[in-house]
């Protein structure tokens, strides 16, 4: 590259600038410093031709996915860019082996190494392969500005985006769609094209329950509850075999519980659906777990005695065991720290209490608040409130030190020596 090129990255050490540039990358370098893309920009407007690609890299991934890839390696990239975060190695090979075959791409050369061949060819340039705590294996994107261009490419594409997010089949992608809905990326058309297309494909005991879940309770709160959706969502949901299903998400499972029976579309036998609340009460549960458990059950009249007595109990110990944690998380004590507001503070948990409690339909008698009012150690919290402001005085009143500042600036005098002329 021409003297001329490289002063205008000199200038006013510019260099600075582009290495902390967010989408700045090995191929973003190349791609600026392209011998022949370089020599036909005049030397004046060359400056603005590295802003304009390191803001927008377009033109940097349009070149790759439409000469460098081949079909299968970018059914991988596109995949990973609308799960919509890291996606384990497992989801990934199943969807990809599912997109391929809806893409029709399947050719006498597709073997089952495909996938491991193409992951290692686009690994380190488009994916990051990450190892997760428990020992399994996870892929992102390389950077971000990839996810921004082919978001912009196909997002108008609603049947692909259809095939897409049928082959992905995993929660993050579910999410994914509102995501990609709420901030106008996808139209809400499309997105409820996408959504009605996975309760057709998707609702059957092939699928995972709880992606099933997760989608029925998403398409709920999204869709209009046309008959069809209706349809889709109670005859799946009545046919779960509550009696073996291994039901993670408890709070989604009751939730469309409440939908199908507000639109009369509940088919479960009574009998089995109270032994199948009995036995989950005898596992933890979490207070949203618990408001969507009480309002289905809100819906009956005649449960039995055994089952809203153990319920009722199973709440007041959840909230013996919880409420010392609320009360710290809810800060309504937390600016109290005189022994002589004691009674003040008895009074705020007493409040934060009643309104935690107000969630729920249940009527709670006095002893039973006072139970589990009993489990917070008022004196305590306050002689916590004491120790912390003490230790922030002491934290405001350190002298200062400038370590993130002289921190930088021993990076920018690293980089400066990299790009040091007179070496």
């Amino acid at each position: 590259m021409h003297n001329d090129y490289i002063d205008k990255i000199y200038l006013e050490k510019r260099y600075l600038s582009i290495i902390k540039h967010k989408n700045f990358n090995p191929r973003i370098i190349n791609f600026i410093t392209d011998h022949y893309k370089v020599n036909i920009i005049p030397p004046d407007n060359y400056w603005n031709h590295i802003e304009k690609t390191l803001n927008n890299p377009k033109d940097i991934w349009e070149n790759v996915f439409n000469v460098q890839l081949d079909c299968f390696a970018r059914s991988l990239v596109i995949l990973v860019s609308f799960n919509g975060s890291a996606i384990e190695e497992q989801d990934l090979r199943l969807a990809f082996n599912h997109f391929t075959i809806l893409q029709n791409n399947q050719t006498h050369t597709h073997l089952p190494n495909d996938f491991d061949f193409n992951i290692r060819l686009i690994v380190g340039a488009l994916l990051n392969r990450n190892y997760t705590s428990n020992n399994s294996i996870t892929y992102d994107l390389f950077n971000p500005s990839i996810s921004d261009y082919i978001l912009q490419k196909h997002n108008n594409n609603c049947d692909l985006l259809c095939i897409i997010f049928e082959s992905l089949c995993t929660i993050k992608s579910i999410i994914n769609i509102l995501d990609l809905s709420r901030s106008k990326i996808i139209s809400k058309f499309v997105a409820e094209t996408i959504f009605m297309n996975l309760l057709k494909k998707k609702l059957n005991k092939a699928v995972n329950i709880n992606y099933c879940l997760v989608l029925m309770k998403i398409s709920i709160s999204f869709l209009q509850h046309t008959q069809q959706v209706k349809e889709f969502i109670s005859k799946y949901f009545n046919s779960i075999d509550i009696e073996k299903e291994i039901i993670i998400n408890i709070e989604d499972y009751f939730l469309i519980a409440n939908f199908c029976i507000k639109e009369k579309a509940f088919n479960i036998p009574i009998n089995n659906f109270t032994d199948f609340i009995m036995n989950i009460l005898d596992t933890p549960l979490n207070d949203d777990e618990f408001i969507a458990i009480d309002t289905v059950l809100n819906h009956f009249d005649n449960l039995p005695v055994s089952l809203k007595e153990k319920f009722k109990q199973s709440v007041i110990e959840y909230w013996e065991d919880r409420i010392e944690d609320y009360i710290y998380e809810d800060g309504c004590i937390s600016d109290i720290y005189d022994d002589a507001d004691l009674v003040d503070a008895k009074s705020n948990v007493h409040d934060a209490i009643g309104i935690a409690l107000d969630y729920y339909t249940l009527t709670f008698s006095p002893n039973e608040i006072i139970r589990i009012f009993d489990c917070v150690d008022v004196e305590s919290i306050i002689e916590n409130n004491r120790e912390n402001l003490i230790e922030d005085e002491y934290e405001f009143n350190k002298p200062w030190k400038k370590f993130n500042k002289d921190n930088d600036k021993t990076v920018n005098e690293l980089i400066e020596d990299l790009f040091d002329r007179t070496q």
